[in-house]
C-alpha cells in the first residue's frame, strides 16, 4: 500500500461489535490511502481477542494498539487519543469515535482535496443523528450554520470557506464533532493535542485552540457521518448536569489561556459565561445558595449578560 493520507484514530474499550462496525465504514471510503489506528484503553481479554480476529481481517490499513503498552501512562479519551497521534504516519488525521459510521463514501476525498487547495485549513462536514434506524436529526451544525455560508467554494458537494471570526460565532451556538473533522496532523501536534486532563469538554476545549492557529474554516454543508445516540453511558450522560456542566466550563477557561485570536477569546468566554451562570441556577434551585452566589459572580466577571445577572440576584433570595 501507498503512504497513507489520512490517520484515523479511534480511542475505544469493551465495544468490539460498535468499533467493527465503525471499521467497515470507514474501509469503504473512496479514498483507500488510510490507516487506522484503533487505541484500546484497557479492554478485558475477550475484547482484546477480538482485535486478533480483526487484524486476520482488516489486512495491514488497521493496527490495533494497547494503551497499557505505551511508552507513559495513558488513561481516558485524551490520553489515548494523544497516543494515537504521536503514532499518525500521514499528514491529515480524524478522530473517530468507536460507535458511529461514515455515511458519505466521498467525505475523506473530498476533505483532502479541500485541505491541498487551503493548507492548515479546519475541515469539517455535518453529522446526522441517529438512534438505530431512527433519525433523531438530520443536520447538527445547519441550523446555526449562517456565519459560515457566505462564500460558496463548490457546488456539489455544497462546501464553503469561512473566517476564523465567522466559525467563532457559530461556535458560540454549535460546535461541530470530531467524527466529520479533518484535522492537519502538524497543526495537531503543533498546539499539543488534547488536554490529557481533560474527559468531558476535551472536544471543544481542541477545536478552540486549534482554530486559534488554523489559516480558515471549510465547511462542507451536508451530513457525512451517522452519529449513534442510542442510550448507552457516555461522560456527558452519566455524570450529574451540575458536575458535568462545571467540568465543561473547565475546558473552556483552560483553553482561554492559549487563545491568541480575539474572536476565539470572544467565544470562549461567553459560552464559560453562559455554563457558570447555568450551574448557577442548578445549584441554587437545590437550595446552595452561597455557591450559586459565587459562580453566577464568575459568570458576570466573564461576560454581563441577562441571566448571568438574574442568577446573582436570585442567589440572595431565599
Amino acid at each position: 500500500m501507498s503512504e497513507p493520507l489520512v490517520t484515523i484514530v479511534i480511542a475505544t474499550r469493551e465495544r468490539p461489535a460498535f468499533l467493527e462496525r465503525a471499521i467497515r465504514s470507514i474501509l469503504s471510503q473512496t479514498l483507500q490511502e488510510i490507516e487506522i489506528l484503533v487505541i484500546d484503553d484497557g479492554s478485558s481479554q475477550p475484547t482484546l481477542d477480538a482485535y486478533k480476529k480483526g487484524r486476520e481481517t482488516d489486512g495491514s490499513r488497521v493496527a490495533y494498539h494497547l494503551a497499557a503498552e505505551a511508552p507513559g501512562l495513558i488513561r481516558g479519551i485524551s490520553a489515548a487519543r494523544n497516543h494515537g497521534l504521536s503514532l499518525a504516519q500521514a499528514p491529515y488525521v480524524v478522530f473517530f469515535d468507536d460507535d458511529d459510521e461514515m455515511t458519505e463514501p466521498n467525505h475523506l476525498e473530498t476533505a483532502v482535496r479541500f485541505h491541498r487547495e487551503y493548507p492548515r485549513c479546519l475541515y469539517f462536514g455535518d453529522i446526522r443523528s441517529v438512534d438505530g434506524d431512527r433519525v433523531v436529526s438530520e443536520a447538527r451544525i445547519r441550523v446555526v450554520d449562517k456565519p459560515m455560508t457566505q462564500v460558496q467554494v463548490c457546488g456539489d458537494p455544497p462546501v464553503y470557506c469561512a473566517t476564523v471570526e465567522q466559525f467563532s460565532r457559530a461556535l458560540a451556538h454549535r460546535y461541530p464533532h470530531f467524527d466529520a473533522a479533518l484535522l492537519d496532523t502538524g497543526l495537531a501536534r503543533e498546539i499539543g493535542g488534547f488536554t490529557a486532563q481533560l474527559f468531558l469538554g476535551e472536544d471543544i476545549n481542541f477545536f478552540l485552540r486549534y482554530a486559534d492557529r488554523c489559516s480558515g474554516v471549510i465547511y462542507r454543508r451536508e451530513a457525512v457521518v451517522d452519529f449513534d445516540v442510542a442510550p448507552r453511558p457516555r461522560a456527558f450522560n452519566v455524570l450529574p448536569p451540575i458536575e458535568r456542566d462545571l467540568m465543561a466550563s473547565m475546558s473552556f477557561s483552560q483553553a482561554r489561556i492559549h487563545l491568541q485570536s480575539p474572536y476565539m477569546l470572544r467565544a470562549a468566554t461567553a459560552i464559560e459565561a453562559y455554563m457558570l451562570a447555568r450551574v448557577a441556577g442548578d445549584l441554587r434551585a437545590i437550595g446552595a445558595r452561597s455557591a450559586a452566589r459565587l459562580l453566577a459572580r464568575q459568570s458576570l466577571a466573564l461576560r454581563l449578560t441577562r441571566n448571568g445577572l438574574r442568577q446573582f440576584v436570585w442567589s440572595f433570595l431565599r
